[in-house]
């Protein structure tokens, strides 16, 4: 167990192991060319392997393509095969319990903090409510208690240009 989970692995020791790519042979031949060249560290050489490889003419990524489709062959029987034996069931019911006892710790941990989150009290919410007020007269609403002389306008409002500010 590493930080409290249960690691699994979704590897039989008995499975037969997938064969590298073209891209992966070419790395593993040209890995010590570009450590030599000068190249340090893990994404300088994945980079320069990749330019490499990219610059590689059509023929030559054949050759590292058909010997990976020739072992991949040769891995599909190979894992047939497996599947039809004992160990290949015995692995599928001890990876089928794996995967329940998971499930069931997980389902077990979200019940515990429900009931965890219920326990604790959250202060209420209170209702949003718009601290703006607007400047538009409404119909009705909002009337000023003092009431205006008729005929008399505030400055802002005056149609003479006399209050109007000047840029």
């Amino acid at each position: 167990m590493a930080h409290g989970k249960a690691v699994v692995s979704t590897q039989s020791t008995w499975e037969p192991k997938r064969p590298a790519s073209g891209y992966m042979r070419f790395m593993q031949k040209e890995r010590s060319k570009i450590v030599s060249d000068g190249f340090e560290g893990i994404s300088a050489i994945g980079k320069e392997a990749g330019r490499r490889w990219g610059a590689l003419s059509d023929a030559k990524k054949d050759k590292f393509q058909q010997a990976y489709r020739d072992e991949m062959e040769d891995y599909n029987k190979d894992i047939e095969e497996w599947k039809a034996t004992d160990e290949y069931a015995e692995y599928q019911d001890e990876l089928k319990a794996v995967r329940q006892k998971i499930k069931k710790d997980a389902k077990r941990r979200r019940s515990e903090e429900a009931s965890s989150e219920e326990s604790v009290e959250r202060p209420k919410k209170r209702a949003k409510t718009s601290k703006s007020r607007s400047r538009s007269k409404s119909k009705g609403k909002g009337k000023s208690k003092l009431k205006k002389a008729k005929g008399k306008r505030s400055r802002s409002r005056s149609k003479s240009g006399k209050g109007k500010r000047k840029k």
